[in-house]
This record gives structure tokens, sequence and C-alpha cells, in this order.
């Protein structure tokens, strides 16, 4: 038997309502957010941590944050090589002529250890998992152990 995967279906509604000096209410605007989750842990996972991460770093680096996130898996190497990095450029709209802004833009990630470096390989990155994961608090805490050992030991 083939099994459905359940999602979970969230939202909250915005409400603005103009009142007049009498009291009387002159209009109201409802607005409805939507948004899907697979399940409450996974949505808090990530909903809770990504707020705190984004108060810390610069706009272009949030953007270079997104771009990897996007499109590489938590738990695995990621290489950045001078074509990703063209990539990235392309993706957060840089105007620079070369690709110094993404270094410093993965210079700031790497700082605030919301990537680390693989110590023996240029250009080797890692997703922190303390701070963006994909799966189960248990496999979190796994993906954090494996951190550690690779040498990023106050991550």
């Amino acid at each position: 038997m083939k099994h459905k995967k359940s999602n979970l279906k969230l939202g909250f509604v915005e409400r603005n309502t103009v009142i007049d000096a009498d009291g009387v209410v002159v209009s109201e605007n409802l607005k409805k957010h939507n948004y899907l989750a697979n399940n409450k842990e996974q949505f808090f996972l990530g909903y809770v941590t990504i707020l705190s991460v984004f108060k810390k770093i610069s706009g272009p680096s949030i953007k270079v944050y997104s771009y990897l996130l996007m499109n590489y898996n938590t738990g695995t190497m990621i290489g950045i090589n001078m074509a990703i990095k063209q990539d990235i450029k392309k993706f957060i709209e840089s105007k620079a002529k070369g690709v110094g802004p993404i270094d410093n833009c993965l210079s700031e990630l790497t700082k605030e250890k919301l990537l680390f470096k693989q110590p023996d390989i240029t250009g080797g990155y890692f997703i922190n998992p303390r701070y963006a994961f994909k799966g189960s608090s248990r496999d979190r805490n796994s993906a954090l152990k494996a951190v550690i050992e690779l040498g990023c030991k106050d991550c």
C-alpha cells in the first residue's frame, strides 16, 4: 500500500480596520496568508531559526544564503567554484565586475557560522544544520553531531 505524504496547511488572517473619530468602522480589509508545511516540527525548525539568521547578515548575504538553501541539500558538501560563483552572481543580480562580492558574502556566512568550510578542500562548504535543515529533529541532531566531528566545534 502506497502512503500519501501528509501536509499541514497553516495560515493567518491579517485584518486592517479604519475607524473614524466617532468609533464607526469606515473600512475593513482582510488578507489571508496561507503556507504549507510537511508537519508541524519541520515548519518550526525552518521558520524560527531562519528569522534569527536573517537578523545577523547583510542583504546580499541573505540572497547568497537563499541561493544555497534552494539549490543544495543540508548535510552534503557544496563545492563552490568559479562557475557556481558566477551563477550566484546572476541570481543575486550583482553588477560587480568580478566575484569579490560573492566571496565577501561567503566569508560573512562562514563568520556567522551559517556555513562552515571543509578544512582540507578549497571551496568546500556545508550548510550548518543548526540554522537550516530538511528533516526531523532526530535527523538534525545526527547532522549536528557530524558537523562537529567534521571540525566545526563551535557550530
